[in-house]
């Protein structure tokens, strides 16, 4: 019984071996079919292609030349791009293969069976080109290719990558003039306006702004940040997820493109970055339509469309990128701080506290070097500040001054209370100074004045602050008498 049991297993490993050997010598005869080739494998002019055809597992397209112009075969209607179709015409044109397998029997290893893609090119006065894309092999980054004539082959240009059954792939959507930098935006809609970038304008005490606004003739400068985020809603508009590609002019009205809400744009910009770079320029028109379910707190139920020029094509927007063009105006675009000042610049300060006039001014610190002065590096100031003959530190009053900012821009009547006031003398002959002063107006908010013009609400935390560093001055200069 035993010897019987070992006779079997023997037999058994015996089987096996034979098996390994057959697969073994079967992948000897599958490799010793491969060969390496230098080859193109089609040669074709795209000039005499007719016709286009697509198939994968998510269904079929089908291009025609008509008169010279490619169209979706379905839907003449339908803007095709002829520069994406030539492009993909020329990865067909002459394909070039590494590996081939001659005389195959069974298509299936290569996915040739039941190719990934199949793409048809009727071609004028000869026979069509079918090619079929099968399986990508991993081990050698290549993707076997069939084009009816009993051979597979590996090709190096992944072909799948210009297939697409998807004809939005070969659409013809609006595309901008090239412009590298804007220079001018100019809106009009329940906001007009008229913004523009400006390196060598200045018309403020400071140039901290390269964005301005034109305001009844007079420029004002903006802040940059707030522009910025203004200018990329706008140059982030896209032009691919389109409604609708047959607009008629009686159409435009259900997409809100003729209502008075609607926002017409003018982008003007730089083609390059050269000096004498010629500008470009163009214009879109956007929508907004609120359906009857919708609420002010379901913006999903509204929607938001973008037309450029005269297209006959309308685009989808998100109707936050909507909202947040058409509620820009000169607030929301300003610089919340109030003082933009280069402390370079100031050489003295004028501060009122309880209708007492008190008088900074500022000299060279001229303190010779010892071993237990602090090193240059770590000097706050390469100036003294003096309260009449007092040195003092300003340190606090810098920091109050520049955290001053707006929490709204509202004007309301300042009162005859003035908390406190500050004026800044500057090294500069087009401004020579500047003024804050800060009224009571409630018991959260300050009423600030910048030059005498109301400048919006301040915290009065923010006050308070600039209040008791002017106020912690004084006290600094008492005590050192």
């Amino acid at each position: 019984m035993k010897r019987r049991k070992t006779i079997i297993i023997l037999a058994a490993v015996f089987a096996c071996l034979i098996a390994v050997i057959a697969i073994e010598k079967a992948a000897v005869r599958h490799v010793d079919k491969i060969n390496t080739i230098d080859e193109i494998i089609t040669d074709i002019s795209p000039d005499d292609v007719t016709a286009i055809s697509l198939k994968t597992a998510d269904g079929t397209l089908a291009l025609s030349l008509e008169d010279g112009t490619w169209q979706d075969s379905s839907d003449a209607a339908f803007p095709i791009d002829q520069d994406t179709v030539s492009d993909f015409l020329s990865h067909f044109e002459s394909i070039h293969a590494c590996f081939v397998i001659d005389d195959v029997a069974d298509y299936s290893p290569y996915g040739l069976e039941d190719p990934e893609a199949t793409v048809t090119l009727t071609i004028a006065d000869a026979d069509p080109l079918i090619v079929d894309l099968g399986g990508y092999s991993t081990m050698d980054s290549q993707r076997y290719v069939g084009i009816g004539d009993d051979k597979a082959y590996l090709v190096e240009d992944d072909l799948m990558e210009y297939v697409s059954v998807d004809r939005n792939a070969f659409m013809l959507n609006d595309t901008p003039p090239e412009i590298t930098t804007i220079t001018d935006i100019s809106i009009q809609g329940a906001n007009d306006l008229h913004i523009f970038r400006d390196e060598e304008l200045v018309c403020d005490y400071n140039d901290y702004s390269d964005w301005f606004i034109e305001l009844d003739g007079v420029n004002y400068p903006l802040s940059d940040s707030n522009a910025r985020t203004l200018v990329q809603n706008i140059n982030g508009i896209g032009f691919t997820d389109y409604t609708t590609y047959t607009a008629s002019s009686e159409d435009l009205s259900s997409y809100g493109l003729t209502d008075p809400s609607a926002i017409t744009i003018t982008i003007t910009g730089k083609a390059n970055d050269g000096d004498d770079a010629e500008l470009n320029s163009y214009t879109i028109t956007l929508g907004h339509v609120v359906t009857q379910e919708a609420d002010e707190e379901n913006e999903e139920e509204c929607s938001a469309s973008v037309r450029m020029g005269e297209s006959e094509i309308i685009y989808s927007l998100a109707p936050d990128v909507y909202h947040a063009i058409a509620e820009a105006d000169y607030d929301s675009l300003r610089p919340s701080e109030l003082l933009h000042l280069d402390w370079d610049t100031v050489n003295g300060i004028t501060f009122t506290l309880d209708g007492i006039d008190y008088e900074l001014t500022r000299t060279e610190n001229n303190a010779e070097d010892s071993d237990d002065k602090e090193s240059d590096d770590d000097q706050e100031d390469e100036y003294i500040w003096l309260l009449g003959e007092k040195e003092v530190d300003i340190s606090d009053l810098k920091s109050a001054a520049n955290a001053l900012a707006a929490e709204s821009f509202e004007t309301a009547d300042k009162g005859n209370t003035q908390e406190v006031a500050v004026t800044f003398t500057l090294d500069n002959e087009d401004y020579p100074s500047v003024s804050a002063a800060l009224y009571r107006y409630d018991s959260s908010d300050c009423l600030a004045l910048i030059n005498g013009e109301q400048a919006g609400l301040v915290s009065r935390s923010l006050m308070a602050d600039l209040k008791e560093a002017c106020t912690a001055l004084t006290l600094a200069a008492d005590k050192s008498e």
